[in-house]
């Protein structure tokens, strides 16, 4: 049996490139406080964003980059478009 990068679908077994926090701060431009907040509120979920490296909690936390980037896409098109209707909504007074 062979590993197989995360884009094979077929493959059973599919090797995700997860990261430790400090690289993680540094590739996604965040901070440690950043990413704990989001791993505490739930934001970040297990299995997706982040997992144990050991599988156990009191372990080092790998974090999954390409996962993450989606989620700051997605909530930054959010914020984008609520501001967008926010503004809409104001009457313009001429």
């Amino acid at each position: 049996m062979t590993l197989r990068n995360n884009t094979d679908t077929k493959s059973p077994l599919t090797l995700k490139n997860r990261v430790f926090t400090e690289k993680a701060q540094e590739l996604l431009g965040v901070g440690r406080t950043f990413l704990m907040e989001k791993k505490a509120n739930g934001e970040f979920i297990v299995g997706i964003h982040w997992v144990y490296s050991s599988g156990r909690p009191k372990s080092r936390i790998l974090w999954d980059i390409p996962a993450i980037q989606k989620w700051q896409e997605e909530k930054s098109i959010e914020h984008l478009e609520a501001a967008t209707k926010t503004a809409e909504n104001i009457e313009v007074f001429a």
